[in-house]
């Protein structure tokens, strides 16, 4: 890697690749709703080399599953719902609504699907097969005489009569209608009511699928509050009940281990630590009995790393609090800018929406896609080897490269919502700090339709102004303005999508 040149007028540009669709965490670290007790060091383990935070899990609770009783439990009222409905991405959901003064989901029309994932490993309630399930979810029709057809994997799994008031309903899945990994659950409904965007046939509040052999549990999922422990206060997250997993989807970082701390609300509760990794098999990081303290351990996730993996945090026995979840690396230490480093005054984002890491040659020399321009640029630049989108598709993820929060912070997670003025917003800082600001954006969705036209001087979306919204187009207009603008501080912001709808490349540009 090589630093940015800094030299003349102090530019700096930075070009940002991103997908649109399923995207894994990214690895920043930005509070959901309040600020995590900062992490406790790990007392029990002897000096070491300084770590930093990669990330904390405490602070990104909303990416992890709940089990409880072997049962996956949804909250379909908050933002745990998310993960469930590919980010709200053509699943047919008005998310983030109220229901009655209840946080709920509602059905957007008469149709809405959610990918609920099932697995074999266990947790000491689910076998090592995939058995014969219950489908349990509360909901309440928006619509008189309402009725409604649930589907797995495209099987129908019966027709219920719905009720104008919550009431919790189940229905049967066989064995034979379930697979491992993501299962689509889709219901239909016989009505809507309502009008315009928010015609909707009924609300959801919960979700739980899980083992047929019992009743399903209650639908309470992981929650954040502050534990005590032999009069130590932290801030923890925990399932009640008497057993339960909580599962993170991670990307590992090279050499990093889970930091945490754990205690059992009574005496006899069993902490379980677990990592999986496909095509590996799962491995036990920690198995005791969690003590009425806090004990607190650092577990390395050794062939873990580089790579994608589920961290289950499990208990039996009784209920486990978990607090201080984080993934720690080695700290390297961060070279020191010369004395004379001028002010970065011009500084330039170019993300090209859809553009595969694995595609461009430096980071993936066997790739044939030849890229000449962006390889000059990233010899004599610094590259990222690892940063991931922290959305699933073009809104939330544009959203937070401009507002440097997650997804449920700055709230513009569906094509209904929009982007949170209470967050603080790149353009408008910039503007304070007397620099010119300009966005060419030829994303539909980087428009002021979803509140992306704050702090501009210039703002361009060339989708809906109905012109022409290739890159070429686009770098036309914004070299016109930024060589305008070169005597003063200036950021502009160009957003490109030639990957993400039919590409034909100029030949020239494709080694055959």
């Amino acid at each position: 890697m090589k630093k940015l040149a800094t030299k003349n007028l102090g530019w700096l540009t930075l070009l940002f690749v991103t997908g649109c669709h399923r995207a894994t965490a990214s690895p920043l670290t930005v509070a959901e709703n309040e600020p995590a007790a900062p992490p406790k060091p790990v007392a029990s383990q002897p000096a070491a080399e300084p770590t930093r935070v990669a990330m904390d899990l405490m602070n990104n609770r909303v990416h992890a599953s709940s089990y409880r009783e072997g049962h996956l439990v949804v909250d379909a009222g908050s933002l745990d719902f998310l993960k469930y409905t590919d980010g709200g991405w053509k699943t047919s959901w008005f998310l983030d609504e109220k229901d009655q003064g209840r946080p709920a989901s509602l059905v957007a029309g008469l149709s809405a699907q959610v990918y609920l994932p099932v697995d074999t490993d266990g947790d000491g309630d689910a076998g090592a097969t995939v058995g014969d399930s219950t489908l349990a979810f509360t909901v309440r029709s928006l619509a008189p005489k309402q009725r409604v057809s649930i589907f797995v994997n495209d099987k129908p799994m019966g027709n219920l009569d719905i009720e104008g008031k919550p009431k919790r309903y189940q229905v049967n899945v066989p064995a034979a209608a379930l697979k491992v990994g993501e299962n689509r659950v889709r219901f239909t409904f016989r009505s809507a009511s309502g009008s315009g965007n928010h015609r909707s046939a009924a609300a959801f509040t919960d979700l739980t699928l899980g083992p047929s052999s019992g009743a399903p549990p209650e639908p309470v999922g992981a929650a954040s509050r502050e534990v005590t422990a032999s009069g130590a206060k932290r801030r923890a997250l925990g399932i009640a009940g008497k057993s339960s997993r909580l599962s993170f989807f991670l990307q590992i970082p090279e050499g990093a281990s889970l930091a945490l701390s754990h205690a059992g609300q009574a005496a006899g509760a069993h902490a379980i630590v677990r990592v999986s990794v496909d095509g590996q098999k799962p491995r036990v990081l920690l198995d005791a009995v969690s003590d009425t303290k806090w004990t607190d351990a650092t577990l390395p996730l050794g062939a873990a790393a580089g790579q994608a993996a589920r961290v289950d945090l499990i208990s039996h026995g009784g209920t486990v609090d978990w607090a201080g979840l984080r993934l720690v690396v080695k700290a390297a230490p961060g070279p020191k800018p010369p004395a004379d480093a001028p002010r970065a005054d011009h500084i330039f984002i170019w993300m090209v929406d859809t553009l595969r890491a694995d595609k461009v040659h430096v980071f993936n020399p066997k790739t044939r896609v030849q890229t000449p321009n962006y390889d000059a640029f990233a010899a004599d630049a610094t590259r990222f080897a690892w940063a991931q989108v922290p959305g699933t598709w073009s809104l939330p993820s544009h959203a937070s490269l401009l507002t440097g929060v997650y997804p449920p912070v700055h709230k513009a997670v569906s094509a209904e919502s929009k982007l949170s003025k209470d967050v603080a917003f790149i353009a408008e800082d910039l503007k304070k700090k007397g620099f010119k600001t300009a966005i060419f954006s030829s994303n539909g969705y980087v428009s002021s339709k979803w509140g992306f036209d704050r702090g501009w001087d210039q703002y361009r979306n060339f989708i809906r102004e109905n012109l022409p919204n290739g890159a070429d187009y686009l770098w036309k207009q914004a070299k016109t303005w930024v060589l305008a603008n070169k005597k003063k501080p200036e950021f502009a912001y160009l957003a490109t999508v030639d990957p993400h709808v039919a590409y034909t490349p100029r030949g020239s540009t494709v080694a055959r």
